[in-house]
């Protein structure tokens, strides 16, 4: 379990660091909108994620794809809560875009994590 916890999050950390270098070059030199930009990357981000946690984290073989409509539905929620933040801080508050992000990357992932262990990808 201990295992499973520390290859979860370094899965977690890696894809975080792609949705981080990928939104920064949409925005700063694609000049994309930071919402936008944000709902890209996160696309990005779920598909990586799903890859890696299925293969090398919860190691599931699931040829009903159960698992992955179970993700897929957990990423959709992460999805809109991820925009919402990111519009709320941005175009509501004025929040610098990267600002914006600190309270994402707590709070998506963290839900994410909690659904995807106790849904998605349980055993069973």
């Amino acid at each position: 379990m201990i295992k499973r916890f520390v290859l979860y999050n370094i899965v977690g950390i890696i894809g975080t660091a792609l949705y981080l270098l990928l939104l920064i070059l949409l925005v700063q030199f694609l000049k994309i909108d930071a919402v936008l930009s944000s709902s890209i990357s996160y696309v990005f981000l779920i598909l990586f994620v799903y890859t890696a946690n299925k293969l090398f984290v919860f190691k599931t073989i699931d040829k009903t794809y159960a698992s992955l409509l179970k993700f897929a539905i957990v990423s959709v929620v992460g999805f809109f809560l991820n925009a919402g933040i990111v519009y709320l801080t941005v175009n509501v508050l004025g929040w610098w875009y990267v600002s914006s992000l600190l309270i994402a990357l707590f709070i998506v992932p963290a839900s994410n994590s909690l659904m995807h262990n106790y849904w998605s990808f349980k055993d069973g």
